[in-house]
């Protein structure tokens, strides 16, 4: 048995009820909050956009916020072997190319550039660093 507030269902559903409620797991039904936010459906008004650009503009990070958002997006890159992975599967199962024939000399060319390309950037990398 889960011992359930039922103030935040009210409040979403506009209905009325006891303060808690009891239920057992095949009562409960998942409701997420995007579902039950008051501004669900309704759009901010050009005018409300504008204040709210105007406002963030003037807004500058202490220093200590700084170092925390550059902690959270260390090791993030786009350019993650997880992303590559991610990319490479997504192209190979592309209609577009799925059953296309390359001729090998073409493949071949292309792996050549390919490999040159990588070693330039590795040779870039160790030069910045």
């Amino acid at each position: 048995m889960y011992k359930v507030s039922v103030q935040s269902l009210n409040e979403c559903f506009n209905v009325d009820g006891d303060d808690f409620l009891l239920m057992d797991d095949t009562d409960i039904e998942v409701i997420s909050a995007a579902e039950c936010h008051p501004r669900k459906g309704k759009k901010h008004s050009e005018e409300s956009k504008e204040k709210m650009r105007q406002k963030a503009l003037g807004r500058k990070y202490s220093q200590e916020v700084k170092d925390k958002l550059s902690d959270l997006r260390k090791g993030k890159s786009i350019h993650s072997e997880e992303h590559k992975q991610r990319q490479r599967e997504r192209m190979l199962g592309n209609s577009i190319n799925a059953g296309r024939k390359v001729d090998p000399e073409v493949v071949k060319r292309r792996q050549e550039s390919f490999r040159k390309t990588m070693e330039l950037r590795k040779l870039k990398k160790e030069q910045r660093t």
